[in-house]
């Protein structure tokens, strides 16, 4: 375990170890970021923090969209539809917001661990 954030543990417990260290290394760039309130509990900004010693070229801001009653979050990077695990922009979300579990939808089961794959 690299924290000692619920999110991490419940990660280790669930997914199989190689995207468990591809979910690890999401969770370690959420250091580097930042965010900025849009609408309370509803849209941030997330982006490299000033304070990092490598800054990007050109600054990016990500949209993070969250419904709280619904437990659903997307960013506008698109990294779920894409490879199937949260990026850093909305891990940075939901530890700002102090989110415990990662809602069962976000953790697909072709990446859980075999004896923890939902029976349908």
């Amino acid at each position: 375990m690299w924290s000692k954030y619920n999110i991490e543990r419940q990660g280790q417990e669930l997914y199989n170890k190689a995207i468990f260290v591809k979910f690890q290394r999401e969770l370690q760039d959420t250091t580097a970021l930042q965010t900025e309130v849009i609408e309370k509990d509803e849209l941030f900004q997330v982006f490299v923090d000033e304070n990092q010693p490598l800054q990007p070229h050109r600054v990016r801001k990500y949209l993070v969209l969250v419904n709280l009653q619904e437990k659903e979050y997307s960013c506008i990077c698109g990294k779920f539809n894409k490879d199937g695990i949260l990026c850093s922009h909305i891990l940075k979300i939901m530890l700002e917001l102090k989110i415990k579990e990662i809602p069962e939808k976000y953790i697909i089961d072709r990446w859980r661990k075999n004896e923890k794959k939902m029976s349908k």
